[in-house]
């Protein structure tokens, strides 16, 4: 990694480079996104948040994930996450942006850390392209479209859980886990890896 000149007399340890550029990309997608703090709800998020009755109580959050037809779509990791928010801030929809810009910039960093393990080069740079591209924008500020930053939040964090895996197992020497997955019970896929 470049530093200019005087950096390079205090070289720094990997994980306080980490911490610096994760702190920089967390602090350019809030300079990014500032302006989304003091925007409100629009479109669909009155059917999302404003009006849903489910978010207002216990039996509410049983409903989000047990009744089918009572949120607009069923989606229970996004609903759960709105419950809790509203029970945190109420319908103020500054912490509705905030966690959206929050879990943006956890992606980021994420993609980074698969990007650094599959040893691609400027893998910090992709990962800040990702953030910052305007293409991204809409998911970010609009608070219905938590479910994108939320699955981008998981699906970088178990490639790098995999990746992290197959690297153990290698430097373990047995063969990496297959990835076949298998039904079991009714808890849904398990990979067969993960059984072993």
């Amino acid at each position: 990694m470049y530093f200019p000149g005087h950096l390079r007399r205090f070289p720094l340890n990997p994980w306080a480079r980490r911490l610096i550029l994760s702190s920089l990309v967390v602090l350019l997608v809030f300079i990014a996104y500032f302006p989304a703090l003091h925007g409100g709800f629009i479109w669909d998020d009155d059917a999302y948040v404003t009006q849903n009755p489910t978010l207002r109580d216990g039996k509410g959050l049983w409903r989000i994930w047990f009744v089918i037809g009572a949120v607009p779509q069923y989606y229970p990791m996004v609903h759960t996450t709105f419950w809790l928010e509203y029970h945190l801030w109420g319908f103020n929809p500054l912490g509705f942006h905030l966690v959206n810009i929050l879990l943006h910039a956890l992606a980021a960093i994420l993609l980074w850390q698969v990007l650094l393990r599959l040893e691609v080069p400027g893998a910090w740079l992709a990962s800040l392209i990702f953030a910052l591209h305007p293409v991204g924008v809409e998911t970010v500020v609009w608070i219905t479209e938590l479910k994108n930053v939320l699955s981008a939040v998981f699906y970088f964090a178990s490639a790098l859980a995999w990746l992290r895996i197959v690297t153990l197992r290698e430097a373990l020497s047995a063969p990496p886990p297959r990835p076949v997955v298998l039904v079991r019970g009714g808890l849904g896929p398990v990979y067969r890896g993960a059984m072993e």
